[in-house]
């Protein structure tokens, strides 16, 4: 029951931190800082201490799955801060993923 808990709690608080970097206004998002807490604090600290008792439920593998996630989306996300990025790609990037974004 320790282990559910922990795991409980470490889905509930790398959540919450992914909803505080969502609301972070796009010129002030830190990415090198999300992603080194991200591969250094959860996925290779937190998730791994869990990972012996954990490892078979499906919590587990939906959080370990929605850190990879993230990290993995950061690069496009250094990438779309590019200068170069115009007006006409970020209107072929929202009607390809059907998301619309304010700018």
């Amino acid at each position: 029951m320790r282990s559910l808990k922990r795991l409980w709690d470490l889905i509930h608080l790398i959540r919450s931190r992914i909803r505080e970097w969502t609301e972070t206004p796009w010129k002030e998002v830190n990415i090198e800082a999300i992603d080194q807490e991200l591969r250094q604090t959860y996925l290779n600290k937190e998730l791994r201490s869990l990972a012996k008792e954990c490892n078979q439920w499906d919590a587990y593998h939906g959080i370990e799955k929605e850190v990879k996630n993230l990290i993995a989306s950061l690069r496009s996300v250094s990438e779309f801060r590019n200068g170069a990025i115009r007006a006409r790609h970020w209107e072929e990037l929202m009607k390809e993923t059907g998301v619309q974004i304010r700018m």
